[in-house]
């Protein structure tokens, strides 16, 4: 999906030329997977932030450990936090999460707490899809930007998005790159 769909919704992107392989080589290495290419396009144009007040979105090229949205950071809080539930053995969840073995990787967070992450594909192709925990589990089979344009253009109702004031509000910074691309 072509970015410039999102202008119009959420504002122009803050990022341009951003090299996808040094935003995202060092994360897709750890996590052991190619992330899909619609939603390392987006995060790499529009970088860390918020949409309409409410969903956080992470990148790993921002400062660790501050008020920034790294998604280091948040992989590491998602995946203890739902590896402590499970071990408690009082809270079973429909979809592995990561680093369980095709696992869902953690992307967002609304203010409320609820989770977005990308499903993985079960094939070696770039069609992941999306899983929201709203309380209750939801999937949507579609890539991560199809996701979202259908979600702020009111085509599909998401409860954390219904009736938000859509804008794009960045937090952190992305770190420089190398010249040398």
């Amino acid at each position: 999906m072509d970015l410039s769909v999102f202008v119009r919704l959420i504002g122009a992107p803050l990022y341009v030329d951003r090299s996808l392989r040094e935003d995202w080589s060092e994360y897709e290495e750890i996590v052991g997977c190619v992330l899909p290419s619609d939603y390392k396009r987006f995060m790499s144009a529009y970088g860390p932030g918020c949409i309409g007040d409410t969903l956080l979105l992470f990148h790993p090229k921002v400062n660790r450990g501050d008020s920034d949205l790294n998604l280091f950071d948040e992989l590491e809080g998602v995946a203890g936090t739902y590896a402590e539930l499970r071990r408690q053995g009082n809270f079973a969840h429909p979809f592995p999460v990561y680093p369980e073995r095709g696992g869902c990787l953690p992307v967002g967070r609304t203010s409320g707490g609820n989770q977005l992450f990308l499903h993985p594909s079960t094939s070696e192709s770039d069609n992941w899809g999306i899983v929201l925990d709203l309380g209750e589990w939801v999937h949507y089979p579609w890539g991560f930007a199809y996701f979202l344009h259908q979600a702020l253009s009111g085509c599909l109702d998401v409860p954390f998005l219904a009736e938000q004031e859509l804008s794009f509000e960045p937090v952190g910074v992305l770190l420089p790159q190398s010249r040398s691309r």
